[in-house]
């Protein structure tokens, strides 16, 4: 297993820091206060269980970039992958593209993710779709369609706005 950023304690430390209840923090992120608490505790709950809308709620409500939350590192500038204008593309298009250029159906797709395929037709339907999902999920769509996880993310690097 690759090291995990430690989104468990940035969240904890930065609620101390603004002088927030978990239970306050938890009400207003839409999570129930165990669901929070396990968030708060487990270091891969972040990763495997909690929604990214969750995710991007509880970054905002503690003003913590979603890159810093989640720790990631720029496919562009920091690691020299080259930038396609495909990035450009709406989600729900990208995805479709990059699904069919691999020759693969939703069903084929959803299936090597461990998803049916109409959550792979609900992302290229509904872009924000893929707000229901968790990292570790994302991360996997990542690596199948070669679309940095930034991307499907929806985080700019803060260094080279992409």
């Amino acid at each position: 297993m690759t090291q995990r950023h430690p989104i468990c304690r940035l969240i904890q430390q930065r609620r101390e820091e603004l002088g927030l209840s978990a239970p306050e923090v938890a009400r207003r992120s839409r999570l129930s206060t165990n669901e929070y608490f396990d968030l708060e505790q487990h270091l891969d709950e972040a990763y495997s269980v909690v929604a990214l809308y969750y995710l991007r709620k509880i970054a905002t409500l503690l003003s913590i970039e979603m890159f810093d939350l989640l720790g990631l590192k720029c496919e562009f500038c920091e690691d020299g992958s080259s930038f396609s204008e495909d990035f450009y593309l709406s989600l729900d298009e990208l995805v479709r593209r990059r699904r069919e250029a691999k020759g693969l159906s939703p069903e084929e797709l959803g299936d090597s993710l461990g998803y049916h395929g109409i959550e792979i037709k609900n992302i290229e339907t509904y872009p924000a779709h893929l707000q229901s999902w968790v990292i570790d999920d994302i991360g996997e769509l990542s690596a199948q369609l070669a679309i940095p996880r930034q991307v499907l993310l929806d985080s700019e690097c803060p260094k080279c706005k992409r």
